[in-house]
């Protein structure tokens, strides 16, 4: 499956999935949430072209710290399927990156669940390497992600955290927001 899509698309759910995020979309039950996402898509829709590029920008360079806003000047989006093998993270933090960045784990986003899953189940209590931040595994409302593809893979730039907890809950297959360039 792959289609394709404006900027203006990916744009507004870039925008959609942080303003969730900030409202805390995802420890609302669900019909609460669908009446903030409601809300969400009314205000994009009052929302000019301009304006909506300019939240954008704020809230991937300002808030989030992230290169999102620098992968919205491209054109060539589609929305893609892929495998949870096919799906390389990028930096998340220090303490995480030393993790990805093991030979056993490479950056896989698979790799990286097998890895989460044996390390909670021999630390229950305990959090010797710093990854308490994937411990709980928590509902994702906003479950496209955002990537550079690359031959057969993608490298996640926007949603790590959403793609790790829907690893462990068992997903194998995303759909990922796509462009061709960094």
């Amino acid at each position: 499956m792959e289609s394709v899509l404006t900027n203006d698309e990916v744009q507004a759910y870039y925008i959609k999935s942080e303003l969730g995020r900030i409202i805390g979309i995802d420890s609302l039950d669900r019909q609460a949430a669908d009446l903030v996402n409601g809300n969400i898509e009314r205000f994009l829709q009052e929302t000019n072209g301009s304006q909506m590029k300019s939240l954008a920008v704020w809230l991937s360079q300002s808030y989030r710290d992230n290169a999102v806003h620098r992968l919205l000047r491209n054109s060539d989006w589609k929305l893609v399927v892929a495998r949870i093998d096919q799906i390389t993270l990028s930096r998340i933090n220090p303490a995480v990156n030393e993790v990805l960045s093991r030979t056993e784990i490479d950056w896989r986003l698979q790799n990286f669940v097998r890895y989460l899953n044996s390390y909670f189940t021999s630390h229950p209590q305990s959090d010797p390497e710093s990854l308490r931040e994937f411990r709980n595994i928590r509902p994702v409302y906003y479950r496209e992600l955002i990537g550079v593809e690359r031959e057969r893979d993608v490298l996640l730039i926007d949603g790590a955290h959403r793609a790790v907890s829907l690893g462990l809950q068992g997903v194998e297959v995303f759909k990922i927001y796509v462009t061709s360039r960094l």
